[in-house]
């Protein structure tokens, strides 16, 4: 199927793009990836956790559950297995292009049980789990929201100065190709106009 929507790779520098996702994750502690309108990842995974990663998305109907809330997850919202995640639209002129998407902590210490439970639903060893969960970093959810909109904000105008870039940049060679087609055309009409008194005298 053909794609007709803007790509972020069309006209952003991915390297910068790249710098501050990985910036603001070593800075927060937080996991993040950027995804375009398919949901396919254009950005490495930053800070992805091992109970995400290793053990709830490696049991079937752990992805399925995970993939359901990267496909529906807006805002900041508590994901099926019991972190926080977020979701962020990236916008540009009005038009989205793909989304900013992670979290993967917990708002405050785990209720065991609770992801004992998980772990039994989804088919995973439950000692494994929880030892997994401990590694997860614990985030007030007032420092997670923050976290997530400065990351939106902060994508967003960077990705819009780039597209503005673009289009400037063109509008400025179509401008500069403008202006030397007139030379040229007043060239010839000089050189024409010449000919013609030539002609006359």
């Amino acid at each position: 199927m053909e794609e007709d929507y803007m790509r972020i790779q069309d006209f952003t520098d991915m390297d910068k793009f790249h710098e501050i996702m990985k910036n603001w994750a070593r800075a927060t502690g937080l996991a993040t990836v950027a995804v375009d309108m398919d949901g396919n990842y254009i950005s490495d995974c930053f800070n992805f956790t091992d109970f995400c990663v290793k053990y709830t998305r490696e049991s079937a109907e752990g992805k399925r559950r995970c993939e359901k809330c990267d496909r529906e997850g807006t805002g900041v919202y508590h994901c099926h297995a019991g972190l926080i995640d977020f979701g962020i639209d990236l916008v540009v002129e009005g038009q989205k292009v793909g989304s900013v998407i992670g979290g993967q902590v917990l708002p405050e210490h785990p209720d065991e049980e609770k992801f004992r439970k998980v772990a039994r639903e989804l088919g995973i060893n439950e000692d494994k789990y929880i030892e997994a969960l401990k590694k997860v970093n614990v985030r007030t959810e007032e420092a997670i929201n923050a976290s997530a909109m400065l990351l939106g904000q902060v994508l967003n105008n960077f990705i819009n100065a780039e597209y503005s870039k673009k289009i400037n940049g063109s509008i400025i060679g179509s401008l500069t190709d403008g202006v030397n087609a007139a030379n040229h055309l007043v060239e010839e009409i000089k050189k024409k106009t010449g000919e013609l008194r030539s002609i006359q005298s």
